[in-house]
């Protein structure tokens, strides 16, 4: 099940012992428009309130703008807190 990022203890208390995993929609959803900061503190709390997985919001100004290094280096740091859990 996917919910926004704040509803996750909620979803994961609500669906205990039912083999159905939480996802977050975290990274300012559904326009991404927040500071890279709270992005990354978005993925972390839904992380921390037990999501198993993260759907990200990318920086359409990267793509629009053809700065795919950027997305690129975006995305990867929002890889990173994920990666630390395994």
């Amino acid at each position: 099940m996917c919910v926004y990022h704040n509803l996750v203890e909620t979803a994961v208390e609500a669906l205990a012992g039912s083999g159905i995993p939480v996802a977050a929609v975290s990274t300012g959803f559904p326009a991404g428009q927040t500071p890279f900061e709270t992005k990354l503190a978005e993925i972390r709390a839904s992380l921390t309130a037990g999501a198993q997985e993260i759907d990200i919001v990318i920086s359409r100004a990267h793509v629009l703008t053809g700065n795919y290094a950027s997305l690129y280096e975006e995305v990867r740091a929002f890889r990173e807190p994920a990666a630390r859990r395994t």
